[in-house]
This record gives C-alpha cells, sequence and structure tokens, in this order.
C-alpha cells in the first residue's frame, strides 16, 4: 500500500512538473531546443471582394519572436491582428503564428512584397505574394477551379417604369456548395416602394461544365415618383464548408460565412402621362379586365339599386378605386366597399370586388348607364377604357302617404263601439320585478374584455420588433449574440459540472469574441487577445474591463497547456466571465 502512495505521488509530481515546464516554454521563459528558423507567409484567398478583407498568415517555425510590424503594403490597410502558438514538447519545437486582417483600397492586382524580419539572430525573408481584388458583384473562382464557386446577379426585367407600376427584382445566388439561412438585403431609393419576398425557388443549372444550384429571390417594387432611382447594391450572405478544416463526428465540417454582393442598378421612372387622360381614370395602372352586374332592377324611386365591379388582372390591386361616373348624373352613389381575392402575397394579381349602392332619384328611368374603367397599359404605354353593358330598369314612382277608405250611403267610417266585457281590468301596474345586474355591471365580464386587445397588442409589438430586426442588421447581430450568450452560461455550468476543462474554456473564448465582435462590429473569429490593446484602450473602454478581459484571454490560452481539473477553479471564472460581458454590453451603448 505504501509503495502504491509513493508510485502515484511520484506520478503527480512528475505530471505537474511537465505541465509546469509547457507553460513555462509556452510563454518564452524557458528555451526549447534549437532548431533552423523557418518564416512562411500566405493569403487565406487569392482573390477578394473590395469591401471584404484578407488575411495573411507569418508562421515562424524553431524561433521565439513578438508580433512583427508589418511595413507599408501598397494598396492594403492593417485592421486587425492576432497571434498562436504550437509545441511539440517531443521534439522541443515551437510555431508562432501571427495574423493581419488587411483591407484593401481600391480594385486591381497587387502584389504584397517580399518581406523579411529577424528572429533570433537570423534574418527571415518571405516570398511575394499576388492577391486579386475584385469589384462586388464579381464571380469567385475558387483555388485549382475552373468555374467561380459562388456568384450572384441582380436581375430587372425593365429599366424604365411609370410611377405606379409593378415590377420584380430578381436576385440570383449561384453556388457550388453551400447554405443559406436568411433573405438577402435590397437597399431601394426613396421613390420606390417594395412589397414583401416572396418564396424563394430552387433549381439547378450548369454553366462552363460545372453543375450549380440557383436559389432566386423576387421582391415587387413600385416606383412613387418620377426621375432617376438607384436599386442595390444587393448584398447575399451563405455558409460554405472550410474545407481546410477536418470534419467534425458528424461528417460535417466547419463553415465560414461568404458575404456577396452586386453592383448599383438605375432605373428611370416615367409620369403618366397627362395628354388624352379619360375622365374615369382614377390612378390604376397595369393591365385588367372588368365585369359589372346590378340587381334589383324593377324597383321603385328612392330604393337602392346594388352594383358589383369585379377588376381583375396585374397591378397594384390595393390601389385600385372606382372612378366617378358622369353617366349616372341621375342616381344618388354612395362609397363602395371592396374586398381582394390576391394571387401573391402582395395583392399584385387577382381580383378586386367593389360593391357599390346606387339610388335611382325619379320614376320612368330606363337603364343603368354603362360603367366604365380606365386604367395606364405601361406596355401599350397608352390609356384604356373598359365599358360594362348598361343595365335595363324599371322604375315605378314611389308610393307615399295613406289613402282613406271611401264612404258608403248609410254607413260610417267610425269604429264600432266596444260591447261591454265582464272581464275584470287588466292590472296596470305589474309590482316590483327582480332582475339580475347586466353583464356590462359584472366584473369578470369587463375583464374578459381586455384580452383581445392585449393579445392584438402583443402580436403588434412582436411582430414590429421582428420587421426591426429584419431592417436593421446591427439590432439582428445584437439579438443573435445574446442568445448565443444565453445558451453559452448555460454551457459553462454544464461544463464546470463535467470538470470538462477544454470545452469550457473553448465556450469563454467564444462568449468573449462574439460579444467584442458585436461592439467593434468586427467578425467574431478574427477576435484575439490582441484586440484589447489595438481597439479596446484606444476606443476608450474602461480599463478595469480591459484587464479582466485580458486575463481570460489569458486564462484560456494557459488552459491549452495545463487544462483545469477541479468544478470549483472552473465554476469560479463564470462570474469574471458575466463581469467582462456586462462591462463590455454597458460600454458599447455608450
Amino acid at each position: 500500500m505504501d509503495e502504491m502512495k509513493r508510485a502515484g505521488w511520484h506520478h503527480r509530481f512528475f505530471r505537474q512538473a511537465a505541465l509546469g515546464v509547457a507553460w513555462l516554454a509556452g510563454f518564452g521563459l524557458l528555451p526549447l531546443t534549437t532548431h533552423a528558423a523557418t518564416l512562411s507567409a500566405s493569403v487565406d484567398r487569392p482573390t477578394v471582394v473590395l469591401g471584404q478583407t484578407v488575411t495573411l498568415s507569418l508562421v515562424f517555425n524553431g524561433a521565439q519572436v513578438g508580433q512583427p510590424a508589418l511595413p507599408a503594403l501598397p494598396n492594403f490597410r492593417v485592421v486587425g491582428q492576432g497571434s498562436a502558438i504550437n509545441m511539440d514538447l517531443g521534439r522541443g519545437t515551437a510555431q508562432q503564428t501571427f495574423t493581419y486582417q488587411l483591407a484593401p483600397a481600391t480594385a486591381g492586382d497587387f502584389t504584397i512584397p517580399a518581406m523579411q524580419f529577424n528572429a533570433g539572430g537570423q534574418a527571415l525573408r518571405t516570398q511575394p505574394i499576388q492577391v486579386k481584388v475584385v469589384q462586388p458583384g464579381t464571380a469567385i473562382t475558387a483555388p485549382g477551379a475552373a468555374a467561380p464557386a459562388a456568384f450572384v446577379k441582380l436581375i430587372l426585367p425593365k429599366r424604365q417604369l411609370y410611377v405606379g407600376e409593378v415590377s420584380e427584382v430578381e436576385l440570383q445566388v449561384y453556388f457550388q456548395e453551400a447554405t443559406i439561412r436568411q433573405y438577402p438585403q435590397l437597399p431601394l431609393d426613396a421613390g420606390l416602394t417594395a412589397g414583401k419576398w416572396l418564396k424563394p425557388t430552387e433549381s439547378r443549372v450548369q454553366l462552363s461544365n460545372q453543375v450549380y444550384a440557383v436559389v432566386s429571390f423576387k421582391q415587387p417594387i413600385t416606383p412613387v415618383k418620377a426621375g432617376l432611382v438607384t436599386v442595390g447594391p444587393a448584398t447575399a450572405s451563405i455558409l460554405v464548408p472550410d474545407k481546410t478544416r477536418q470534419q467534425n463526428v458528424f461528417f460535417g465540417r466547419p463553415e465560414t460565412e461568404m458575404r456577396m454582393a452586386t453592383e448599383q442598378a438605375r432605373i428611370q421612372v416615367l409620369p403618366v402621362p397627362a395628354q388624352n387622360m379619360p375622365p374615369t381614370f382614377a390612378g390604376a395602372v397595369g393591365n385588367f379586365t372588368l365585369t359589372v352586374a346590378a340587381a334589383p332592377t324593377n324597383l321603385a324611386a328612392g330604393d337602392p339599386i346594388t352594383v358589383r365591379v369585379k377588376i381583375a388582372g396585374r397591378g397594384a390591386l390595393d390601389a385600385v378605386r372606382l372612378p366617378p361616373q358622369p353617366g349616372w348624373s341621375e342616381f344618388k352613389t354612395y362609397p363602395a366597399t371592396s374586398a381582394i381575392e390576391s394571387g401573391d402575397p402582395n395583392n399584385n394579381s387577382g381580383t378586386k370586388n367593389f360593391e357599390q349602392v346606387v339610388v335611382p332619384e325619379r320614376a320612368g328611368l330606363k337603364a343603368l348607364p354603362a360603367f366604365a374603367f380606365s386604367f395606364f397599359d405601361p406596355d401599350q404605354r397608352q390609356f384604356r377604357t373598359l365599358t360594362g353593358p348598361a343595365i335595363p330598369l324599371n322604375v315605378s314612382a314611389s308610393v307615399g302617404g295613406t289613402v282613406a277608405m271611401p264612404s258608403l250611403p248609410g254607413a260610417s267610417n267610425a269604429a264600432p263601439a266596444q260591447p261591454a266585457s265582464d272581464l275584470a281590468h287588466i292590472k296596470p301596474h305589474l309590482g316590483t320585478a327582480s332582475a339580475s345586474a347586466p353583464l356590462l355591471a359584472r366584473p369578470w365580464f369587463l375583464g374578459v374584455q381586455v384580452i383581445p386587445p392585449a393579445l392584438w397588442l402583443g402580436l403588434f409589438v412582436w411582430r414590429k420588433r421582428g420587421e426591426r430586426l429584419a431592417n436593421d442588421p446591427k439590432a439582428r447581430r445584437r439579438a443573435e449574440v445574446m442568445q448565443k450568450l444565453r445558451q453559452g452560461l448555460v454551457e459553462l455550468r454544464e461544463h464546470a459540472a463535467a470538470k470538462n476543462s477544454d470545452a469550457f474554456f473553448g465556450t469563454v473564448m467564444r462568449c468573449l469574441q462574439e460579444q467584442i465582435g458585436e461592439c467593434l462590429d468586427v467578425p467574431a473569429n478574427s477576435i484575439t487577445e490582441a484586440v484589447v490593446a489595438e481597439r479596446l484602450r484606444p476606443a476608450g473602454a474602461p480599463a478595469e474591463l480591459c484587464v479582466t478581459i485580458q486575463a481570460l484571454f489569458q486564462q484560456c490560452n494557459l488552459a491549452r497547456y495545463a487544462p483545469v481539473k477541479s468544478s470549483e477553479e472552473l465554476s469560479a471564472v463564470a462570474p469574471e466571465l458575466e463581469k467582462a460581458l456586462r462591462g463590455l454590453q454597458e460600454w458599447g451603448k455608450s
């Protein structure tokens, strides 16, 4: 038993000593075995869209250096940087990787020149790297592929519209292997109104011996004023499997977000011509048909006639209304009611049914004059007038007052005297009657009436919140980050209880990246410990908050080499993380 205890003590001692050596070597406090130092440089993609960033990586093998400062690069500006270290204790070597986020200034073909750095007394030099910067909307070709990996097209059926004419904007997203989880963003000029996105359609096409999946998004637009208006640039976001990373246990790969944009398009909006405008034109623009019916047709003067009008076709049905009828001067007309039988969610095709009450003002009218409806046909570029049939009527004189009965000789029109009755007189007073309180006086009934308005108000607020998030990318990202943080804090407690150090600190790192990325409006995966000194402190973040965040990053880095096995130690990190997240949220609002 004593020998087993001594053996266990020796095992724990050597294990802690090995972890200590790894920690000291990771922070450069112990020298590693000397090897010939090498340096390599690479970019994550050879082609980048203007407005996005490209990642430059400097990899030092067998040398320990600090974060190198890059020389001035033509057409590129450094907007972020980070570092990582990989150690091989068996060989006694270390690999340091320094990454730089480069933002291009203009489109074109550029060269990142060869760079020289001093590492441990050795002069290490990189090779030049070619980078192509393209305009938004340009198809990007994957490395080694002969066809673009993904691209988008903005399609406008017509580049010239009339005020009030309904058209559709189509955005086609082409990709070989990707996932689309949200609708594209399509900025419009103030002179255009947009309808709801229609349900996207999917298809497959072959271009340049490459099969593409195509998702087509359509959105109706309607110009409201004449002049030159702009559409776009439209942006689409897809998730592409990262083939440089290993598959997970479900044979899937981690996904990276790829954003694509189209060029801006212009539309010339013409006013509806005022020349030759018919008197029965009430602003309808499109292509329509007309059906008219009326009943009753045999009536007296002053009796109502219900006129039913059906206007079917394609156009902005919400804006279609009945025009005044010049031929109905002998009829009194009342405002019409309407209902739409729509063929699409935006009421841009279908049938609009009207019911209008008209009253003949005199007897002898033989017909209800033909109903006329005029609209502007943008395809024919002219006004068209549809006319229904005249409705035959038989309008008689109205019967008014009472007719006196004729008097007969020897007879009187006076009412006969009532005979005497032996029946007792009806009791004029019923006495006191008891009745229950009316519903309006009962508290439970009044309480029930509050439920429908409260339910409607809740649904209205929920809908407005959804619309606000859909139109505000920052608010949508803030809501997504809050959801991820709530889920992450729950996972922290589970990992701490299971003593899973790697998963615990991985979740801590992910929560910090998401919150800092949301505050600085940068991608979460580009956040490293260097962001504290490079972005947070210069931006005015509180010093105490910066110290807390930096300490959490250091704990995450240290956990790679010396995992924490105690639940109490892991649980003690969670309050510090919550404090840092609250501090970032408060600082982000200020």
